[in-house]
């Protein structure tokens, strides 16, 4: 009973769907806007809902709000001298394939920090350094990304001895040609800028 009045809920959310206006209302009438993502109280229902849910929302909302949430200044990071590994934007797409919340990227780490392994891994874990598809689709949509583009990713520290230093997983992408970074993400350690406080770590 409880799953067929949220099927109902789901339908009533897709007609009356709005334009998209940068924060959580979709485009058209035919699919999600993140209102129920949004009333999730944990990072794990947060996690389940979009692994049910999540191909349903607009993808335009889905894509450009998973780049926002998850965009880092670099200047704020001190990369840690340690192993990192780097894929193509076409290695990249081939792990993406079709997916959304189904299958995340992730990079597997040792206790000192190296990535030894990059690979589209499931399910989603709150400690896993996962990346979602949706938020490599928002790069791309944001920046056209060539098929040379590096993505590097890396083990580095924010914060200081006043804040408290984290140790996060983050990764910098480069033009084909260029030397120097253009733009990083991060996936942990940073509030959610989807507004929801008590997000320390989000599943986009």
């Amino acid at each position: 009973m409880k799953k067929i009045l949220f099927l109902i809920c789901i339908a009533m959310t897709m007609v009356g769907c709005k334009k998209f206006d940068g924060d959580n209302n979709g485009e058209g009438c035919d699919c999600l806007n993140f209102n129920f993502y949004d009333q999730q109280t944990t990072i794990q229902d947060k996690a389940d809902w979009l692994y049910k849910y999540g191909r349903f929302i607009c993808p335009d909302l889905l894509n450009a709000t998973a780049e926002h949430t998850h965009e880092i200044d670099a200047s704020i990071a001190t990369r840690l001298n340690t192993t990192t590994q780097t894929l193509s934007w076409t290695q990249i797409k081939s792990l993406m394939q079709n997916h959304v919340y189904e299958y995340y990227i992730k990079c597997h780490t040792d206790n000192s920090g190296n990535i030894n392994l990059v690979n589209a891994a499931t399910p989603y874990q709150e400690s896993g350094n996962c990346f979602s598809m949706p938020l490599f689709r928002g790069i791309h949509k944001k920046y056209t990304l060539n098929d040379k583009d590096k993505f590097e990713f890396m083990s580095a520290t924010t914060g200081n001895a006043t804040t408290g230093i984290k140790k996060i997983v983050m990764f910098s992408i480069t033009r084909y040609g260029q030397t120097q970074p253009f733009i990083s993400y991060d996936y942990s350690d940073r509030p959610d800028k989807r507004k929801v406080s008590t997000d320390k770590k989000s599943p986009l």
